[in-house]
């Protein structure tokens, strides 16, 4: 039952995936202050009546969640033995509702009564860095409206002409939304930093809005191998794929009674409180944005009668107008303000979350590449592009990547964008806090500007982030080889098998 009671771990996390992202940055600069805009999830939210933030709803409380999931084994149990999905459902609701309902949000935007977040103030952490902490609920055109009040109060505590801006994650959507509301006041900004932006959307969180929820065997084999520590069970789970036993073997786990109670608490979870909150449809893709508002407010989802209707409106007009012009606002952005250093910060080589039909798609393991970085030409994960691949434009410098996974001539901004490989999403490792960033907002780098920082860097995990100058193949360990000899004699009978019949 662990695997169950991880499943249903990882299917809550979901919701709250992003805020891993909310992590400070911690270096030294010099210059203009810097204005970190965090990523989802880095506000308290709690009852308004205790204001020591005794009662908090978030940041989650993690033992707390685990705490409350020790009977879920047995209703688990009691729903497949007597086939019962209602059983299961109505346990997997409430827990989510009881741990989260307090989050959702009016029709109008705001929070429920009683329920208020960490007010937005100035937050110096040392080395001239101010963080915007926000609450991460709320509509990107409220959030735009508080960071312009916010680096006008930088500017002012600091006696400074101008902030460097970065953005993490979620408050790329912010960032954007800023660009789009205050273009023509721009002039204060020296550097703009998108670090992994969701703008375009996030697959995993588009299929659960869809009713398409989908947890694949190779999906999960990718995310096993790639976790430090997993990597051997990683091999072992990619040799029961090649003898065509792991998917079958997933789906056994998720029985019909299982799936069918999942399927029903995620729909029901989505529409009742996680689809109130303005900020999670920034992370729905086009390709499923359309599908998504239907699954959840029906057909008649652009109705003025919709209880909802001032909330989808909201959400609808920022997917279209915003969400959707991102290359051409940014790009406009630049061409009215030649002097604004802009720049984009992407990680990958790390499986998505395994719970998304886009399994195969080169990510930081929540965000896209292609997206991320506005446009780059991608090989599917464990993939390269063509032996015959060209690289597409800017013949004269070499943007494929070592391990020519990656494009980056067909990028927005193909000599401002950096790519980190081997990092997660919410990775933030000391190099990349010390060395990337400041270097880029502050130095006003592209990939020619400095030998240490060329367009693709790599981190070890050990060592830190250093320049990616050649392809890293696998290390063959007498372990290594003594597991290649034992899978080669695992699958023996299905090579015979193959050779004989075909």
């Amino acid at each position: 039952m662990k695997f169950f009671k991880a499943l249903l771990c990882l299917s809550m996390a979901i919701i709250t995936v992003f805020s891993c992202c909310s992590a400070a940055l911690a270096y030294e600069s010099e210059g203009y202050p810097m204005v970190y805009l965090a990523g989802f999830g880095d506000t308290n939210i709690y009852y308004e009546d205790d204001p020591e933030q005794k009662s908090l709803f978030f940041p989650l409380d993690t033992d707390r969640l685990l705490g409350n999931l020790k009977n879920v084994d047995d209703y688990i149990l009691k729903s497949v033995r007597e086939k019962e999905p209602d059983l299961l459902y109505s346990c997997i609701y409430n827990y989510v509702w009881d741990n989260f309902g307090m989050l959702r949000m009016e029709p109008d935007g705001t929070a429920v009564d009683g329920v208020v977040s960490a007010p937005v103030e100035l937050n110096y952490t040392g080395n001239n860095r101010y963080v915007f902490n926000y609450d991460w609920r709320l509509d990107p055109f409220v959030l735009a409206e508080q960071l312009r009040q916010y680096i006008i109060d930088v500017k002012e505590e600091t006696n400074s002409e101008k902030v460097e801006l970065v953005s993490s994650s979620f408050s790329a959507n912010t960032a954007l939304a800023y660009l789009k509301l205050y273009e023509n006041e721009l002039d204060d900004l020296d550097s703009f930093v998108f670090c992994v932006p969701s703008i375009g959307g996030i697959s995993m969180v588009s299929e659960l809005f869809s009713g398409e929820l989908n947890i694949g065997a190779t999906s999960l084999k990718n995310f096993v191998a790639s976790t430090e520590g997993l990597e051997f069970l990683g091999e072992f789970m990619d040799l029961l794929d090649e003898a065509g036993v792991l998917q079958p073997i997933v789906e056994a786990m998720l029985v019909p009674t299982l799936r069918a109670a999942l399927s029903r608490a995620f729909d029901d979870i989505c529409r009742d409180f996680i689809s109130t909150i303005p900020a999670i449809w920034t992370c729905i893709t086009d390709e499923y944005f359309e599908k998504a508002m239907i699954h959840i407010y029906g057909e008649d989802y652009s109705s003025p009668d919709q209880p909802y209707a001032e909330h989808i409106a909201r959400v609808t007009g920022f997917h279209y107008n915003i969400k959707l012009k991102a290359n051409d606002i940014i790009a406009l952005t630049k061409e009215n303000n030649p002097d604004l250093h802009m720049a984009v910060v992407c990680k990958y080589g790390t499986a998505a979350i395994p719970v998304s039909k886009h399994e195969t798609v080169l990510t930081d393991g929540v965000v896209s590449i292609e997206l991320s970085s506005f446009g780059a030409t991608c090989a599917d994960y464990g993939s390269t592009l063509p032996a015959d691949y060209i690289q597409a434009k800017h013949q004269e410098i070499n943007m494929l990547s070592p391990d020519r996974q990656i494009d980056a001539s067909t990028c927005l901004f193909p000599y401002n964008t950096w790519f980190i490989k081997g990092l997660f999403h919410s990775d933030q490792p000391d190099d990349y806090h010390y060395k990337v960033l400041p270097a880029i907002a502050y130095g006003d780098l592209d990939i020619n500007s400095d030998p240490e920082f060329p367009q693709y860097l790599i981190s070890d995990g050990e060592q830190g982030i250093y320049a990616y100058t050649e392809e890293e193949g696998k290390d063959e360990t007498f372990l290594y080889k003594v597991w290649m000899i034992i899978k080669k004699i695992i699958l023996l009978p299905k090579t015979v098998w193959t050779k004989i019949f075909g």
